[in-house]
């Protein structure tokens, strides 16, 4: 019986390998993305700049629109579905926004001359480069240019294939007399975009098209073009990821010390959580108070004697933890590299100072099925929040490592399948900062039983 047994685990081994060998030379072109996957077109999706482009600057302001209009919300100047679809106006009169106020110019009055999904493309590619891409629109005269266009008699997967081959990121695309979106990233096997008016009136949302579903939903319109601006944004700067748009979030308010944010007014001091109960004191901006309990978004402190609570969207937390990765991967399931996390104090003047990692604690309770709790400690401040874990390899996040992980490795290795950015993370195995060949044969030996565990390469030196 165990000879038996050992014959079927080396026979099992070899048509794992087998499988690997043919994936890497020979499968065909595949996403990666959890949001492609094979489907040919995925709503919903979501992300911040960084997952779209490695431009600095593109994937800042991309931020910006993402935290203006996220998915799910409306662009119209309610907030809501507009009431008047049927006859909104390019040059407003309804609830589609078709002027924009710009808050980063003081409020600068920015025409559109446009609602519904090509007012909301024209507001990106604003928000992305400075100007409205519109026809005729003198302020915007030899700034943009168009990538071509095609007929409805030209509308093949090929064709399309061949014209979105140079676009970028904050290309603004209009299916002729149909639809208005704005490209945020291509892929072998089709393209993320972000649009509004989908589904119902002025809503925004992110998808993914196949080239094969995009091409048959345009079929009959024809593409009329592709607009991006003629001088592309330099790549400035050092990303940061944002504190409260997808995939990068602030740890949730809980217990701690806190300074009243409240710069031309005071915070009031209540009896109880609500703006019904009696006030008590009016609390000075940047006050240092300590939180002791949560109810909603109040908190229970004591000031001047008094013991109430305090509204903490008028406050800022003196230990603040930013999580800009929606996992970590670890080669012990123990020790998670943390490393992209951004921890921050925040100063009597109201300055926020980075913590460098040498300068704080972080622990780790017992994982449940990958979910951590991590605690960062710095002097006598503590904030804890949850942390997905999960092993070095586990390319499609069911916390294993298998077969279909070795596949997705190997097809990458072989420039047949395009990463995310977190699965580049868990996909370099060795920890020399590339996918390579060495990652494909280290998880092929993993799963043949010729290693035990997946370690980087300077560990087992």
């Amino acid at each position: 019986m165990a000879m038996r047994q050992r014959i079927v685990c080396r026979c099992v081994a070899v048509f794992s390998a087998l499988v690997f060998l043919f994936i890497l030379y020979f499968s065909p072109c595949v996403s990666l993305n959890s949001h492609a996957e094979t489907k040919g077109e995925v709503k919903g999706i979501t992300g911040i700049g960084w997952d779209y482009t490695d431009n600095v600057s593109v994937a800042t302001r991309l931020d910006v629109v993402f935290a203006e209009f996220p998915v799910g919300s409306y662009f119209s100047y309610t907030g809501e579905p507009c009431t008047c679809h049927d006859k909104c106006s390019y040059y407003g009169g309804c609830d589609c926004i078709s002027d924009y106020n710009d808050p980063e110019k003081d409020g600068k009055l920015v025409r559109l001359y446009s609602c519904q999904c090509m007012g909301f493309a024209h507001y990106m590619f604003y928000k992305l480069f400075g100007f409205v891409d519109r026809i005729n629109y003198t302020e915007s005269e030899g700034k943009y240019y168009s990538l071509g266009s095609l007929k409805a008699s030209e509308m093949t997967v090929e064709n399309v294939k061949k014209l979105f081959k140079d676009v970028k990121t904050g290309a603004n695309v209009r299916a002729k007399g149909k639809h208005s979106f704005i490209v945020l990233s291509t892929d072998e096997n089709g393209m993320y975009v972000y649009h509004a008016n989908t589904g119902e009136p002025c809503k925004v949302d992110g998808w993914y098209w196949s080239w094969e579903r995009f091409t048959e939903r345009y079929r009959e319109c024809g593409i009329e073009y592709i607009h991006l601006p003629t001088e592309y944004p330099e790549s400035v700067g050092t990303y940061v990821p944002p504190e409260s748009i997808g995939g990068s979030s602030s740890v949730a308010r809980q217990p701690g010390q806190v300074r009243v944010n409240t710069p031309s007014v005071t915070l009031r001091l209540r009896s109880g959580p609500s703006t019904d109960t009696e006030v008590l004191a009016s609390i000075p901006h940047a006050t240092l108070l300590t939180v002791t309990e949560i109810s909603g978004d109040w908190g229970k402190v004591s000031y001047d004697g008094k013991q109430g609570w305090v509204s903490l969207e008028y406050t800022k937390p003196v230990l603040s933890v930013t999580v800009p990765n929606d996992r970590f991967y670890s080669y012990d399931g123990v020790s998670p590299d943390m490393s992209p996390i951004r921890v921050t104090l925040l100063q009597e003047d109201m300055t926020e100072i980075t913590v460098p990692s040498a300068s704080y604690k972080i622990t780790y309770s017992s994982p449940q099925n990958g979910q951590y709790t991590a605690t960062v400690t710095v002097e006598e401040h503590v904030v804890s929040f949850p942390v997905t874990v999960l092993p070095f390899g586990d390319l499609n996040a069911d916390k294993r490592v298998t077969a279909s992980d070795a596949a997705l490795l190997a097809g990458a290795v072989a420039g047949k399948v395009t990463l995310s950015v977190r699965q580049t993370e868990g996909a370099d195995l060795d920890g020399n900062g590339t996918v390579d060949r060495n990652d494909a044969v280290a998880i092929v030996s993993y799963l043949t039983g010729k290693t035990t565990q997946l370690k980087p390469k300077k560990e087992e030196s």
